[in-house]
């Protein structure tokens, strides 16, 4: 409940800097709590090459690359 109460905060920060897409890195026993409970979804391999060219990122061994669109909530 904390956890998800923050993360909505921080959403509504970034949607206030317009930004767009969140990305992160998810440990694989982690993956499931991101896509159920936050909304992420896992990255295809051609988005991700993607944004391996367009953006610095930064790919850790056994993690998968997530992403979420930042949705604009009232307060």
């Amino acid at each position: 409940g904390c956890f998800q109460a923050l993360f909505s905060c921080i959403e509504r920060l970034l949607c206030s800097l317009n930004v767009e897409n969140l990305v992160l890195p998810a440990a694989e026993k982690a993956e499931s709590i991101w896509t159920k409970k936050f909304g992420f979804r896992k990255m295809s391999r051609e988005r991700l090459l993607k944004y391996q060219r367009d953006f610095q990122l930064t790919i850790f061994k056994g993690t998968s690359m997530l992403e979420k669109k930042v949705q604009c909530l009232p307060e």
